[in-house]
C-alpha cells in the first residue's frame, strides 16, 4: 500500500512538473513581459509625480515673485513642451554652424518668454528661471518618451518593443533625476551647483586681476602672474549661465594674445569606480556644447596652440546638486594644477572656466 502511495506521489509530481514546463514554454513571453513591464510602469508613475512636483515648485516661486499663476500657466505649457530639433546630419559641411544657429535661436526664444512672464525680475533671477524651464522641458520630454514606450507596449504586447524600452530605461532614469534635482537646486539651493566647478575655479583665480570686464554673458579678467600675461574667462554670474557667445570671446582673446597656452577647467562625469572630486588632465578641448568645442578647436588647429584640459570628476547626480565638500576641495586642487602649469610655461596663458555659474559671481 505504501509503495502504491509513493508511486502515486511520484507520478503526480512528474505530471505537475511536466505541466509547469509546458506552461512556461507556452507562456514564457507573456510572463517575461508581465514582470519586466512592471519596471516601466513604476518609472512612468515616478515621472508623473516628478512632473507634478516641478510644476508645484515653479508655481510657488512664481507667486513669490508677485506674478499671477493664471497669467503664467498658458506660457508654462508652451515652455515645458519646448524642445530642439537637431539639424540634418547627413551633410557634414556647415552642420556645426547650423546647430549653433538653432541653439542660439532656442535660447533667445526662451529668454523672450521669461521676459514676458516676469518682467519685473532682475537679470540674475531671469537667468535662473531660464534654466529652470529648460530642465522642466527636458523632464517633460523624458516623461513623454517613457509614456510612449508604455502605451506602445500595452497595445502591442510585443516583447521586442519592451526590450528596446528597457535598454534605454537606465539612461532615462539618470537624465530624469538630474533634471528634477536641477530644478530644485535652481529654486531652493543656496550654494553653487556641481557642474559649476570649472567656473568657480576660474572665478577664484581672478583674485588680484588688474582689469575685469563683461562681454555679454562672459566675464573676462586680465592680470600678470609669474611674469606673464594671463587672461581668465568664465560665464557671468551669479545667475545660472553657461556663457552664450563664449566661443567668439575665446577666439578674439586668442588672437589678441598671439600664441597662448590654453587651459580649460571643466566638470566631467566620472566612470563607475572613480572617486568624486578626483582630477585628471587631458590634451585637447574638453568643452560642451559642440559649437563651443568646434570654435575653440578650429582656432587651436589653425594656430597649432597647446591645449590642456583639467577635468574634475563627479557623478551625474552631483552635476545638478549643490556642491559638496569633495568638489569644493577639488576646486582647490584644480587651482594648484593651473598654478603649476603657469610656473612651467613662458608664453601668455588663456584660462577658460566652463560650467554653470549658479551662485558663482
Amino acid at each position: 500500500m505504501n509503495e502504491l502511495n509513493n508511486q502515486f506521489i511520484v507520478y503526480a509530481l512528474s505530471y505537475l512538473i511536466l505541466f509547469l514546463i509546458c506552461f512556461l514554454a507556452g507562456y514564457r513571453q507573456e510572463l517575461v513581459f508581465f514582470f519586466e513591464f512592471r519596471d516601466l510602469k513604476r518609472f512612468l508613475k515616478q515621472l508623473e509625480e516628478e512632473v507634478s512636483d516641478v510644476k508645484r515648485i515653479i508655481k510657488e516661486e512664481i507667486k513669490k515673485i508677485g506674478v499671477s499663476w493664471q497669467d503664467v500657466e498658458p506660457h508654462y505649457e508652451t515652455l515645458t513642451n519646448f524642445f530642439i530639433v537637431p539639424p540634418v546630419g547627413d551633410e557634414p559641411v556647415g552642420s556645426i554652424e547650423r546647430l549653433k544657429q538653432i541653439l542660439e535661436a532656442a535660447s533667445e526664444q526662451v529668454e523672450r518668454k521669461i521676459d514676458l512672464l516676469i518682467p519685473q525680475a532682475d537679470s540674475e533671477l531671469k537667468a535662473n528661471m531660464k534654466q529652470v524651464f529648460l530642465e522642466a522641458s527636458r523632464l517633460n520630454r523624458i516623461y513623454k518618451v517613457v509614456k510612449h514606450f508604455y502605451f506602445t507596449g500595452v497595445k502591442s504586447r510585443n516583447l521586442t518593443v519592451l526590450v528596446q524600452a528597457l535598454t534605454q530605461l537606465h539612461f532615462l532614469k539618470r537624465e530624469a533625476e538630474r533634471s528634477f534635482n536641477a530644478v530644485k537646486t535652481y529654486l531652493q539651493g543656496s550654494l553653487p551647483m556641481g557642474c559649476g566647478v570649472g567656473a568657480l575655479t576660474a572665478y577664484e583665480m581672478m583674485e588680484g586681476a588688474e582689469d575685469v570686464k563683461v562681454d555679454g554673458e562672459v566675464l573676462i579678467a586680465e592680470k600678470r602672474d609669474h611674469n606673464k600675461q594671463i587672461v581668465i574667462i568664465k560665464p557671468k554670474g551669479p545667475g545660472a549661465r553657461t556663457g552664450k557667445k563664449m566661443g567668439e570671446v575665446v577666439v578674439r582673446e586668442v588672437r589678441r594674445l598671439g600664441e597662448p597656452l590654453i587651459i580649460i577647467v571643466n566638470a566631467q562625469v566620472k566612470m563607475e569606480g572613480e572617486k568624486s572630486g578626483a582630477m585628471s588632465q587631458a590634451i585637447g578641448v574638453a568643452a560642451a556644447p559642440e559649437p563651443l568645442k568646434y570654435q575653440i578647436e578650429k582656432i587651436v588647429a589653425r594656430k597649432r596652440l597647446p591645449v590642456i584640459s583639467i577635468l574634475i570628476k563627479l557623478s551625474e547626480k552631483e552635476l545638478a546638486e549643490e556642491m559638496n565638500e569633495d568638489l569644493r576641495r577639488a576646486v582647490e586642487k584644480a587651482k594648484d594644477a593651473v598654478k603649476s602649469l603657469l610656473e612651467k610655461c613662458r608664453q601668455p596663458v588663456l584660462i577658460i572656466g566652463l560650467g554653470n555659474t549658479f551662485r558663482i559671481p
